[in-house]
């Protein structure tokens, strides 16, 4: 469905969307019907994970050489144009796609002859190769790239939140937090096998969707969906409107348009039902149900079995406080890139565009780009509190605020 993602959020306020959808150009299926393999059988394998905003950060091996990787099963598996240099690999094609946002993309294609996370080795394993020399703040995420989802139907994959590891393995029976688990029927349509489940939206509406670790929500919902809902009556109350972009992708800053926020009564998917959950809008399909139900549930795919399992360690927490606005990075700048009609800064008159001059004691007026990273990580720290401060500069006026989640 796409190399959706080298999707990356960078905490609240910025979010950074380097994703290209799998709307492929059918010229490249050579490429593409490479039958990728896994060595041996009877293997174990605990991968320790750190998590960055959600986002799931491992290291894995290309041919023997080590790199941190994004894991996400939204997105075919992609290395930067830098770590391809670096291995000398071979250009085997080109692909024309489109990125989350709906914007074309190119990239060249390869196939990795090893690709090794921990001692478990996938051989012959197609890949997209990303330059993102041109979007500034992927030097801040980017090292290997993104191990994606077509070596999932290969093995067994266990995401734990709770003991922040992935286990991999080739035997479902050998794995924890099975039993009493949730179980839904996993779906795949082929390269690049990304996850797609089944789910319903109160009671009555059934979709499919796709589990996407690289999104940090728990759903956003595909827009004709949710004029599917209004038309059959289904949403109960009016839906929070907002404006912007939801990021960067790989084609560059996503389209400005409306979205809508919602409470939605009842998710079920499977035999786990979820009630009361927030849910944001998205302009294109399909719908994606992402991490954030990882901060609650032990999530296990198995393909073979055409099974998600879905185990609680924790009671979910599906409202989402956030400060009403995202912003981007542009030409040295912060700026207002999506916000809330609801929000405070909206109430104030604040639009999309205005450029953020401070957060806290972080002046973004005039950021270089040797020191953008570690503003960032500053900022995403600040932006965890409950409170912030922040100035706005607004048709040349300087506006100060303290805003709440």
């Amino acid at each position: 469905m796409r190399f959706h993602k080298l999707r990356i959020v960078v905490i609240i306020l910025t979010s950074i969307l380097l994703s290209v959808k799998t709307s492929f150009a059918l010229n490249n299926l050579e490429v593409f019907k490479t039958k990728s393999t896994v060595d041996g059988t009877q293997y174990s394998q605990v991968i320790p994970i750190e998590l960055r905003g959600n986002k799931i950060f491992l290291h894995a091996s290309i041919n023997n050489k080590s790199f941190e990787f994004i894991f996400d099963t939204g997105s075919p598996t992609v290395i930067t144009k830098r770590v391809a240099n670096e291995l000398g690999l071979k250009i085997a094609g080109k692909n024309v796609g489109k990125d989350a946002n709906g914007n074309a993309v190119e990239m060249d294609l390869a196939i990795v002859e090893k690709l090794s996370l921990g001692e478990v080795n996938f051989r012959n394993v197609p890949v997209f190769i990303f330059d993102y020399t041109g979007l500034p703040m992927a030097s801040c995420y980017f090292d290997g790239g993104v191990i994606g989802s077509e070596i999932l139907p290969l093995a067994k994959w266990q995401i734990d939140f709770d003991r922040k590891q992935l286990v991999i393995t080739d035997e479902l029976n050998s794995l924890k937090h099975l039993k009493g688990a949730k179980t839904a029927e996993l779906k795949s349509f082929g390269y690049p096998h990304a996850p797609i489940l089944v789910h319903k939206l109160n009671g009555e509406f059934t979709d499919h969707a796709m589990f996407d670790t690289g999104n940090s929500e728990l759903i956003q919902l595909n827009k004709l969906a949710y004029e599917e809902l209004k038309k059959r009556g289904l949403l109960k109350k009016d839906a929070n409107q907002a404006f912007g972009s939801f990021g960067e992708s790989a084609g560059g800053l996503g389209q400005m348009t409306n979205y809508s926020q919602f409470e939605l009564d009842e998710l079920t998917i499977g035999s786990l039902g979820l009630n009361n959950v927030d849910v944001w809008t998205r302009p294109i399909v399909p719908t994606l149900i992402g991490a954030k139900i990882l901060e609650s549930h032990i999530v296990t795919l198995d393909f073979s079995g055409s099974q998600i399992f879905f185990y609680p360690f924790t009671k979910p927490n599906l409202k989402e406080r956030t400060f009403g606005f995202r912003s981007y990075f542009e030409d040295g700048v912060f700026r207002i890139g999506f916000l809330s009609q609801n929000s405070q800064l909206a109430k104030a008159g604040v639009k999309v565009g205005d450029q953020v001059l401070r957060i806290n004691n972080h002046k973004l007026g005039d950021v270089s780009q040797d020191k953008l990273c570690s503003v960032i990580e500053s900022i995403n720290a600040a932006t965890q509190a409950d409170n912030i401060n922040m100035t706005v500069l607004h048709k040349g006026e300087h506006k100060h605020f303290v805003l709440t989640k």
